[in-house]
């Protein structure tokens, strides 16, 4: 019974991130669990009926978490055809510079480069979350990852308000701007709401238009992976992801239900991402370097300029 305590552990500090996600659309559950999970795993000893409850836990909560965030993957409607073909291009653009970057200029590993840019280009912590299992990231590069792709949509959170009080983002460009530049729906609601209440809710829907392509990334994911390790194994629950994003698109499932599903996802991957931070050696993180976050905040810079550029031209 000696993996008792691991397994209350990730109970504990995973509800903790996730309430204290609540004070604030900024703070990121999953980006809280992951550190506060890294910051008690290398301040506390811990033995190796610890770690078996901790691996446990993971077995556990990752599966429910990464199925059930399928229903989180909805189009959104009312949008125009325009912004529909802006946004994925802006799209594949990040995905673009970000292999570019974490490949040629900071050369990463391919796990890393693959998870920071699918971070930054779809639903930053929650992709990496889903798209780690799908390819056998090492934990290091999980943690590192979404601690980078958080550092660069943190200081665009901060900057884009600033860039519009100066002038040179119209109000009516900068739902586009953050909805399809800012890696995390937190960090969307937090700079578009200091607008008003039209721009935060045109900016959500790019966002979750964005959310949305995760599906597409989850698969090229896994036949990345498969064709690196010569054959293709596909987990289940990323089967039953696919078919539950399949099922809230194409099945009239009542609002409440699918938002209720939604919060279990997020509640569960906080949980696995809890997990996976006190199983997480920061020495090992640290070794890393500042490569990971200088990429993330160079690719965000050149979306940055490239879209605001862009928006004063049209």
């Amino acid at each position: 019974m000696g993996w008792v305590n691991g397994f209350l552990a990730v109970m504990v500090l995973g509800m903790l991130s996730y309430g204290l996600s609540f004070l604030s659309p900024v703070f990121d559950p999953l980006v809280l669990g992951i550190t506060i999970g890294i910051i008690v795993s290398n301040l506390f000893e811990t033995g190796t009926g610890f770690d078996r409850g901790i691996g446990r836990a993971l077995k556990c909560f990752l599966p429910i978490g990464i199925s059930l965030y399928g229903f989180q993957l909805r189009f959104e409607r009312g949008l125009s055809i325009e912004g529909i073909w802006a946004l994925y291009g802006v799209f594949l653009m990040i995905l673009v510079l970000g292999l570019l970057v974490t490949r040629r200029l900071f050369p990463l590993s391919p796990n890393a480069s693959i998870l920071i840019s699918s971070g930054l280009s779809v639903c930053g912590a929650s992709a990496i979350a889903v798209i780690s299992p799908a390819i056998g990231a090492r934990r290091e590069e999980t943690s590192v990852s979404i601690l980078a792709v958080m550092t660069g949509g943190i200081i665009y959170t901060i900057l884009y308000p600033l860039l519009k009080d100066a002038g040179l983002i119209g109000e009516g460009y900068f739902a586009f701007l953050t909805g399809s530049t800012l890696p995390m729906l937190g960090l969307v609601k937090a700079a578009a709401s200091q607008v008003d209440g039209g721009v935060l809710g045109l900016a959500v829907k790019y966002k979750f238009l964005r959310i949305a392509s995760l599906v597409f990334m989850v698969a090229l994911a896994v036949l990345f992976s498969g064709i690196r390790k010569g054959f293709l194994k596909v987990p289940w629950f990323m089967i039953l992801f696919i078919v539950f994003a399949l099922m809230t698109n194409f099945i009239a499932i009542p609002p409440e239900v699918v938002r209720g599903l939604g919060k279990t996802a997020t509640l569960f991957l906080t949980l696995t991402l809890t997990a996976i931070g006190l199983r997480t050696d920061l020495g090992a993180v640290v070794e890393m370097g500042l490569r990971p976050f200088f990429s993330a905040i160079l690719v965000l810079s050149f979306a940055a300029v490239i879209v605001i550029f862009l928006g004063r031209t049209i």
